[in-house]
């Protein structure tokens, strides 16, 4: 059972893995769907009881629970999680737009960094109140957030560091996007842990930094993500050449062919179970058939036939389980249409 918590990730392989970005509004205001959030794939996710009866009870408020976060206590981060799970719902829209809800979670979140608090209880709050702060949709939030995404007194900071991120590219598009913001994603981004034993985590961080590189744009973002098309973790590669291919580059075609191979074995590098070898292939094939499409129609006269082969390959591949294989098949069925609509390519 692991120490710190990892942000559970999704059920389905076509949504964010970290963080959910949900809300139409957001969508809206990022150029392109969010198609692929980093992919921190967890080994074990711990399955606990939630102490959320207050969700029901019309007595409580979210208000009061973040009042109550506050108070000394050793599961606060359960009752954090829980929150975020309430902010992620349709039901509750109405709190991600809650400025006073959102100035709390804020203070809170300075408050417990200002602590520096490096037990596995106060780590997986903080991750958990990023979480929640990145449902938001007002403004003024931001510079916490990004102070979380580069504080680090321990390694054991890097879960805080990675949740922020992810918070923070789930508001791509909201007013108090600036430059400080990419500034804090290019410096993560180039964050090299070399030989050391975090360098995995490490490795994390930057694949969650290439995804919200790719969220945001603008010219140092694709520069950088060009760089990281030879980064030797795969998922930081994959990011990267998903971020690109939103935003048309050519760059990432060679690391989409790679992702698009459903031989590919540097994909399922470090997942020990079968089960999260079948997730994450599942993973990797969808968001690079829907980063394809995107880079296609961003390009509607590039020669598209590599990337046109690499679909069809999918679609005759003998994929298992076929739970997941069928939908991936007519996802790739599906992306064939559209390209084949396209004008034709260019000589």
């Amino acid at each position: 059972m692991p120490e710190f918590l990892e942000p559970v990730p999704a059920e389905s392989p076509d949504r964010p893995l970290c963080c959910d970005v949900d809300t139409e509004e957001r969508r809206a205001a990022s150029p392109v769907r969010l198609l692929f959030f980093p992919l921190v794939l967890v080994s074990a996710i711990l399955l606990v009881w939630l102490p959320v009866r207050w969700l029901g009870r019309d007595s409580v408020s979210p208000h009061d629970l973040v009042r109550d976060l506050g108070q000394p206590g050793k599961s606060h981060w359960q009752q954090a999680y829980a929150l975020a799970e309430l902010l992620r719902g349709a039901k509750h829209a109405g709190l991600r737009q809650d400025a006073r809800l959102a100035s709390e979670l804020s203070a809170l979140l300075e408050a417990q960094l200002d602590a520096g608090q490096l037990d596995a209880n106060r780590i997986n709050l903080r991750v958990f109140l990023c979480r929640a702060l990145g449902q938001f949709t007002v403004p003024d939030i931001q510079p916490v957030l990004v102070r979380a995404s580069r504080l680090e007194r321990s390694p054991a900071e890097i879960a805080v560091r990675r949740s922020a991120i992810e918070a923070l590219a789930g508001r791509a598009g909201m007013p108090d996007r600036d430059a400080v913001l990419v500034e804090a994603l290019l410096a993560t981004a180039r964050e090299s842990g070399g030989e050391s034993p975090d360098a995995a985590q490490r490795a994390e961080l930057r694949a969650s930094a290439a995804f919200a590189l790719g969220v945001l744009g603008g010219d140092p973002a694709l520069a950088q993500l060009q760089v990281m098309l030879d980064d030797p973790y795969p998922n930081v590669r994959y990011n990267a050449a998903t971020g690109l291919a939103r935003h048309g580059h050519g760059a990432a075609v060679t690391v989409l062919l790679e992702m698009l191979d459903p031989g590919n074995s540097a994909a399922l590098a470090g997942e020990r179970s079968a089960a999260g070898r079948t997730w994450k292939q599942a993973v990797v094939l969808s968001n690079a058939i829907r980063a394809a499409q995107q880079w296609a129609e961003q390009n509607p006269r590039a020669d598209r036939r590599r990337l046109t082969g690499a679909l069809e390959a999918i679609v005759r591949a003998d994929l298992v389980p076929a739970d997941w294989a069928a939908a991936v098949q007519d996802e790739a069925r599906q992306t064939l249409s559209a390209l084949a609509a396209l004008p034709p390519s260019a000589p």
